[in-house]
């Protein structure tokens, strides 16, 4: 998933590819001179693979808390995919 983050502001922008380390959060965030609190993850885009997030709507977040959703979507079975998606 690829993840549009700006800082509190609306003036910087910076891009990382969900699921991330820890080390490549930072580095995004410090290219955007912000800490997880004064930013948002703004825009991402979809898994594809898993066309999951068909029709439903991103509301700003947490990069953190995008990057833990992601990597749990990442690792869902079949069925676990269909019963995401009934939801």
């Amino acid at each position: 998933m690829q993840a549009e983050l700006c800082d509190k502001s609306g003036k910087l922008y910076a891009n990382i590819e969900l699921p991330a380390t820890f080390e490549e959060m930072e580095d995004c965030l410090e290219k955007i001179h912000s800490t997880s609190e004064d930013s948002k993850v703004i825009s991402a885009e979809c898994l594809i693979e898993y066309d999951l997030l068909d029709e439903k709507e991103l509301e700003p977040c947490s990069l953190y808390e995008l990057n833990h959703f992601t990597a749990l979507v990442e690792n869902l079975d079949e069925v676990d995919q269909q019963r995401f998606k009934s939801q």
